[in-house]
């Protein structure tokens, strides 16, 4: 027996027939009409502003504590400029961290902060270890300290003396901020993978 009548009337009292959904081609009249839209996200939003003053201040700190334990290692011929290749990954990774955002906007004052800084303090190291050479002579220097320190940190015998460790200094910060750099490319080819797979 079919599940409808298919010739005649109706029975008193029956429901009216209908038709399955897929003979219909339809959308039944007691289901709701559905619009296509997007999908709402039960992501919260990401904030990618990239707050430049507070990345450089953060790394600024990281350079100024890097700084003063360089000057408290540092010695002529000793391998402490390694330090400035750690130093330069630490002020990168810093930014990022008070930035909220890899360096881009304020990456060219990122570099020259990291330059600045790791020769500002070579000539730190070589005050402070003038210094020490005047406290350990201090009687047979006719120089007050002050005096002492500047002179010799204006002469050129002292920079053709330190050159090698001056290069050190410079290559190993350099090689901290190629690397930073090398981090920076990396994060944005990474960033459209990771937006493909949370879709």
């Amino acid at each position: 027996m079919p599940p409808f009548p298919v010739l005649g009337p109706a029975p008193a009292g029956a429901p009216t027939p209908r038709l399955p959904l897929s003979a219909r081609g339809g959308t039944p009249e007691w289901l709701p009409e559905t619009s296509a839209g997007p999908r709402p996200s039960l992501e919260e939003p990401v904030d990618t502003t990239e707050h430049v003053d507070r990345g450089l201040a953060l790394a600024a700190l990281g350079l100024l504590g890097g700084a003063i334990t360089l000057i408290g290692l540092w010695a002529p011929g000793t391998p402490s400029p390694i330090w400035c290749f750690a130093i330069a990954l630490l002020a990168f990774w810093l930014y990022g961290k008070g930035a909220g955002h890899a360096p881009a906007r304020g990456f060219p004052a990122l570099v020259a902060m990291i330059i600045g800084g790791l020769a500002v303090t070579f000539v730190a190291c070589l005050a402070v270890g003038l210094y020490a050479y005047y406290r350990e002579y201090a009687p047979q220097i006719a120089l007050p300290a002050l005096p002492f320190v500047i002179a010799n940190l204006t002469a050129p015998q002292l920079w053709s003396a330190y050159l090698t460790d001056g290069m050190l200094f410079v290559l190993f910060g350099g090689l901290g901020a190629l690397a930073g750099v090398v981090q920076l490319f990396l994060g944005r080819e990474r960033r459209p993978l990771r937006a493909r797979r949370a879709a």
